[in-house]
């Protein structure tokens, strides 16, 4: 049966398909949603925000919302999630930017470790060494110059666990010259466990 409605999207909208994993986004698991938590962007924060980035949460205010601040991790020992795309209803398009963003002030929606939530990263093809590997075994770490995950150590391991990866996944790439944020839809992801 056919509809007589059409569905059309506008151009550079929101992602509508994709071959592989979209960066930043948790599989869907009744009750992993549970978990997602609103985190709000220090305001003297000038880095854009988008889902799959590593934050750190800083201790709360004491203000009525009970909003977490939370900002973006610089050492592997200080991440405690990473952000996520579901249910964050408050990002925009902007300039040439086709991923949805947000910056300081906004808020955007995060997964703790622990939360066994399963989300999709970013990550160095070169995790393809762990495929057929015990998930026990697969150490994966952060790089922060090109936000991914990368092979680690026991010792500079964050608490993930790797599941699966794709090779023509919708991956977030932002220009260095431009700083325009946008799809890169043939890079490499993989799907972890927090």
């Amino acid at each position: 049966m056919t509809t007589p409605f059409g569905t059309t999207v506008a151009q550079n909208s929101f992602q509508t398909d994709s071959t592989g994993f979209i960066q930043g986004m948790m599989a869907v698991d009744p009750a992993a949603r549970n978990n997602l938590v609103a985190g709000r962007i220090k305001p003297d924060d000038n880095n854009v925000y988008y889902g799959g980035l590593p934050i750190i949460e800083n201790v709360a205010e004491l203000k009525p919302s009970g909003t977490p601040v939370i900002q973006l991790a610089t050492a592997i020992a200080d991440i405690i999630g990473f952000t996520v795309f579901n249910q964050t209803n408050n990002l925009f398009l902007f300039g040439a930017n086709t991923v949805p963003v947000t910056h300081n002030g906004g808020t955007i929606n995060f997964l703790r470790f622990g939360s066994n939530a399963r989300i999709a990263l970013p990550c160095d093809s070169a995790l393809r060494k762990y495929l057929n590997t015990p998930v026990s075994q697969a150490y994966v770490s952060w790089d922060f110059t090109k936000n991914q995950l990368i092979a680690g150590s026991e010792s500079s391991n964050i608490p993930v666990r790797l599941l699966d990866m794709n090779f023509q996944s919708n991956v977030v790439a932002v220009d260095s010259a431009t700083q325009n944020v946008t799809w890169n839809t043939q890079g490499t992801c993989a799907l972890v466990l927090l």
